[in-house]
């Protein structure tokens, strides 16, 4: 806005109003996801992101926060009450079949979610030969463990919809708890 009168133009003036519901900013992680199993249920804690402002303005009241979680990779929802910061999501596993687990995390502030953290990811069960990984994405490449028995610095890398290796020697370990038996090795 600019207003001028007899004595001349006043300086250029700017106001920006933000009207609606802000979205708020991503929540942080103050522990890491983990799996007690005695109690059979896996646990994550966090707090809200600590500025007052929604990504696009707005003013966002902590308290007023609640959560969505979503377990994968079966998608199940998870949702949280106002000011909760913790949860606990009983799960009893199947079967030993081999599985990777991890969580998204959204704060929703009166029905607008901020974008989602993702927690790392975990795995469980046995991994019997041969084995195929069918749903092959950068949370399941953290469940392995590349050992560079050559010492070269050649590893595998994840390239979007294909892992591939980078050299042709070494051994790839599943990295669930226990697991001391190498998947494959690959020498030339």
């Amino acid at each position: 806005m600019k207003l001028s009168d007899d004595a001349g133009s006043a300086p250029l003036t700017r106001a920006n109003l933000f009207c609606g519901t802000p979205t708020p900013r991503n929540p942080y992680f103050t522990s890491p996801l983990t799996y007690d199993a005695d109690s059979k249920s896996f646990r994550l804690s966090w707090i809200p992101n600590g500025q007052i402002s929604g990504v696009n303005g707005g003013v966002i009241v902590n308290n007023d926060l609640s959560y969505e979680l979503v377990r994968y990779p079966d998608g199940k929802v998870i949702t949280t009450g106002k000011g909760a910061t913790s949860m606990s999501d009983p799960y009893e596993f199947p079967d030993d079949s081999f599985r990777i687990i991890y969580y998204t995390l959204r704060a929703v502030y009166y029905g607008s979610k901020s974008t989602a953290a993702t927690t790392e990811a975990l795995s469980f069960g046995i991994i019997t030969p041969p084995f195929d990984e069918p749903t092959l994405s950068g949370a399941s490449e953290a469940a392995y463990t590349w050992l560079d028995t050559a010492s070269d610095n050649y590893g595998w890398s994840y390239i979007g919809a294909v892992s591939e290796q980078t050299d042709s020697h070494g051994w790839m370990y599943h990295g669930a708890s226990g697991s001391s038996t190498p998947m494959d090795s690959y020498s030339s």
